[in-house]
């Protein structure tokens, strides 16, 4: 192997460890730790990443807030670039689109909360700016000016196309819930459909052989034929309360489907 690749590869693990070693400091970060927040501090420190981790989580809070985060995750997606590349390529380019989505990142933070004194969510990088757009521009502008430094930083990053897939996989996620969630009404407007052609049908018959009983007491001496001709009547009734029904259901199906 040559030299090169064994510096790249050094520089890429240094990189990565880096980013972890912010990341445990980030994550077990306390006021108590820190002098300028707490007098005096603890002894010993609560930060796994010792003094240094202390010292180095309080400074990145102050400065970038919540978006500390998004900077050691930048700083880990660069490490490993780095480690399977042979270089990175438009290396000007990606530090010019980080420092864009930082901005972004902090200043949209920092203007869904203000909290002193710990600097909000967005920390002295986003009350500076959020504090100028709204100021300059006020905050539709601002949230559009935000908006495009996250777009134009995304681009310089090339992870522009990333970002429209993700949003394309959620939006046939969403489209395919909300089929899902029609269909289960339509086949409760059909369940409930088919208990009313249920009961609608049988009802008539019950109606129909009520009143030809009632029929045959009120004349008791009519002629068999005609009770007969009263009893076929009743499927005939049936017949057509069933069609009558049944075309409602159809239409009902139909509306349920659209």
């Amino acid at each position: 192997m040559d030299k090169p690749a064994i510096l790249r590869r050094a520089l890429a693990c240094l990189i990565v460890a880096a980013t972890l070693f912010c990341l445990i400091s980030l994550l077990t970060h306390t006021t108590a730790d820190d002098p300028r927040r707490s007098y005096p501090p603890a002894d010993p420190v609560n930060n796994w990443g010792g003094v240094a981790g202390a010292y180095l989580a309080a400074r990145l809070i102050d400065w970038l807030g919540l978006a500390s985060y998004l900077l050691v995750a930048l700083g880990a997606a660069w490490g490993i670039v780095f480690l399977i590349r042979k270089k990175l390529s438009d290396l000007w380019l990606k530090l010019i689109g980080a420092m864009l989505l930082l901005n972004a990142a902090s200043t949209a933070l920092q203007m869904t909360r203000t909290s002193p004194p710990d600097y909000g969510w967005g920390g002295k990088l986003g009350i500076f700016h959020s504090h100028k757009l709204t100021s300059y521009c006020g905050t539709p502008g601002a949230i559009l000016i935000i908006c495009l430094a996250a777009v134009f930083g995304l681009i310089f990053l090339g992870l522009d196309h990333y970002v429209v897939a993700a949003a394309a996989a959620l939006w046939r996620k969403v489209r395919t819930a909300a089929a899902k969630r029609r269909g289960r009404s339509a086949s409760k407007k059909i369940e409930h459909a088919i208990t009313v052609v249920e009961k609608t049908t049988e009802e008539p018959a019950v109606s129909v052989g009520t009143a030809a009983h009632k029929k045959n007491e009120e004349i008791p001496d009519k002629q068999p034929a005609e009770t007969a001709e009263l009893d076929g009547g009743e499927p005939d009734a049936q017949n057509e309360a069933r069609t009558i029904i049944e075309q409602r259901l159809s239409e009902s199906i139909k509306k349920a489907t659209q």
